[in-house]
């Protein structure tokens, strides 16, 4: 039996967030790193529901970038959904990574193994030379031609893109995925060759590779070492940073998250995702809510519970059209008790 890492990324799109059991309690023991001012959070909102509470308005991703940066020294921007490369897309285009620059933002942290940084330094370095993209293209495709998303290289040549762009802006571009879990998967794959048919001890190995791969205390560990408290931006799957007592407790700085989907029929496909993998796996996706949700197609960005209110005053003062009821594309909260804590 392989699992090889495209199977690998393919087979946790469900599973991407673990049940963390240190909630509200974690985040007191570290005021420096709240998100602010929580909001009121529905009691009875589920962990899957990343909570939208009815608010929206309609700006283009620039301004978002430039009203969250405010009041953030690192913009998380959840990509939720690997295949769509677009979506990262968003983020990097040379309109939004003006915008990070004009927000003071000198670095930027995408999901590429940190292993293969030198092959973005030497981008850089030979820029000048006409075959500089195509020599880090065939190296780059050596370990992710065929990831999820990058159908005909559209990610590779993003990725250089981006990497040159952040260049002339003066954006330094970090690999930073650590590579926890990959050890633990591959015992799983060991194990599973040589007992295929025990299919408890496989997940049972498989979930100690989950547990390993969104544990993202190392993540937070390396944007700390490399940003030396430099504002930044990061680009990562949606479901990393969304968990209590992890990223938030070992990040030294104030983080805001923004999930970004295409519109909100694919907002609900996530959601009804997330809902199965809780049932079927008792894991809890989006535990700590975004502050914002963006939906590209129509440049809506959607508040949260989450949402403290000074970021939404920042947002309305920077330009944003407030979306009237009655011509409303986002899916409304429900009516729900409400608890002071997140940790429901």
């Amino acid at each position: 039996m392989m699992f090889t890492r495209q199977a690998i990324i393919k087979g946790l799109l469900p599973f991407l967030v673990h049940t963390s059991a240190m909630g509200a309690a974690a985040i007191e023991q570290n005021p420096l790193k709240d998100r602010f001012n929580l909001a009121s959070v529905p009691a009875d909102l589920p962990s899957y529901d990343s909570g939208l509470n009815g608010q929206q308005i309609q700006m283009p991703f620039s301004q978002v970038i430039k009203s969250v940066g405010q009041n953030a020294d690192l913009i998380m921007i959840g990509d939720t959904n690997h295949k769509d490369a677009g979506i990262r897309g968003l983020a990097v285009t040379r309109d939004n990574m003006v915008a990070m620059a004009e927000s003071g933002i000198s670095h930027l942290y995408v999901e590429i193994d940190q292993k293969l940084q030198p092959l973005a330094e030497k981008l850089i370095e030979n820029k000048n030379d006409p075959h500089a993209l195509a020599e880090f293209g065939r190296e780059f495709n050596k370990d992710y031609g065929d990831a999820t998303g990058n159908d005909n290289g559209i990610y590779t040549r993003q990725l250089a893109e981006t990497i040159l762009t952040g260049d002339k802006l003066g954006i330094k571009v970090h690999f930073a995925n650590p590579g926890n879990g990959w050890k633990e998967y591959g015992e799983a794959e060991r194990y599973a060759n040589e007992n295929p048919n025990d299919a408890q001890g496989i997940e049972q190995r498989l979930k100690l590779g989950r547990d390993a791969r969104f544990d993202d205390k190392q993540l937070a560990g390396f944007i700390n070492e490399t940003s030396r408290g430099e504002k930044s931006a990061m680009i990562y799957g949606s479901s990393h940073a969304s968990r209590f007592g992890d990223f938030e407790n070992s990040y030294d700085g104030r983080a805001v998250k923004v999930d970004v989907y295409n519109n909100p029929q694919q907002y609900q496909e996530k959601m009804d995702i997330d809902k199965e993998a809780l049932a079927l796996n008792g894991m809890k996706f989006n535990e700590d809510k975004p502050e914002l949700v963006y939906f590209k197609e129509s440049q809506t960005a959607a508040m949260t519970y989450n949402t403290p209110p000074e970021m939404s005053q920042n947002l309305r003062d920077n330009g944003a059209v407030p979306i009237q009821p009655d011509n409303n594309p986002v899916p409304q909260p429900r009516e729900q008790k409400y608890n002071q804590s997140p940790a429901v």
